[in-house]
């Protein structure tokens, strides 16, 4: 009976995903901020899916 008792875990946020590539982000040449492009560059995206689904 142990398949009736799932254990579901949350998607981590958005806000989650953006501090946990902060802090294990440990390049600071040419990759520095990459946390951020990567967080700005899934909001645009996640926008985009909006605005077409809107259309």
């Amino acid at each position: 009976m142990d398949i009736y008792e799932v254990r579901l875990e949350k998607a981590p946020t958005m806000k989650a995903i953006e501090i946990d590539l902060i802090h294990n982000d440990r390049s600071f040449s040419s990759s520095h901020g990459s946390a951020t492009w990567i967080a700005r560059a899934l909001k645009v995206e996640q926008a985009q899916i909006v605005l077409a689904m809107d259309t």
